[in-house]
């Protein structure tokens, strides 16, 4: 970990999932709202200003996906995922150039999930392969998820996320955010939520890095409102 002038990302994001029939699910994220922020550097002798602040705020890139359950049910189920990125945001703003809410490169992530149930508990495993434009390096992605549920009504998860980057651009990227070239780390942190009732919920996690490389290494902080629509059997 080295120390960098005061970098922070603020987003406030829509995202939803929607099941269109009983195998195929659409996925959407959209950051409608990304700022970041640099601090200044002061001199702390005098209070000179040796470098100053700067800051962006804009839309962020979005994503949309599709899911299809290649085993919807049973004790085991199995999905295939593809999501593609839509480079939304700015990848070069602030009055420095250097603040970023994307990467202005399109991407694809391809990425297959299989989880089972035990009592309150689900298990579930998912493996990935991103290809990114912009002559950035492709990655491989993985995570492990274990949730536990009472009543439907609260849930406690634990996730584990990794990317780890083949390396195989020396594009340099000189901002300081999360959007940059050959992209590593290890991630680990607690999801809650609860609905008031059959439909609105609230949410929140904290994740921390057990590994980086050209990331932020300060904790990641949510906090969300949900709403569950549920259609009536027929």
């Amino acid at each position: 970990i080295e120390d960098i002038t005061t970098t922070s990302y603020y987003a406030s994001y829509l995202y939803g999932e929607y099941g269109i029939t009983n195998r195929f699910t659409a996925i959407g994220y959209f950051p409608v709202l990304a700022r970041v922020t640099q601090n200044q550097v002061v001199d702390a002798e005098n209070g000179n200003e040796l470098i100053p602040g700067d800051e962006l705020t804009s839309v962020g890139d979005m994503t949309l996906g599709l899911k299809f359950g290649i085993i919807p049910k049973g004790k085991y189920v199995w999905s295939a995922q593809l999501d593609l990125k839509l480079p939304f945001g700015n990848e070069s703003g602030g009055e420095t150039g250097l603040l970023q809410t994307g990467d202005g490169a399109f991407s694809q992530l391809l990425k297959t999930d299989v989880s089972t149930t035990a009592g309150n508990f689900y298990f579930s495993g998912m493996l990935g392969i991103r290809h990114r434009g912009n002559d950035y390096s492709d990655d491989w992605h993985a995570g492990l998820e274990i949730g536990w549920n009472k009543n439907e009504r609260f849930y406690a998860i634990l996730k584990m996320n990794s990317i780890q980057s083949f390396e195989n651009s020396d594009a340099i990227n000189a901002g300081n955010s999360l959007f940059g070239n050959n992209l590593a780390y290890v991630a680990i942190g607690p999801e809650f939520h609860y609905f008031f009732n059959n439909n609105w919920g609230v949410n929140g996690t904290i994740v921390g890095a057990l590994q980086g490389k050209n990331m932020l290494a300060d904790p990641y902080l949510s906090l969300g409102v949900s709403y569950n629509l549920k259609k009536p059997s027929k």
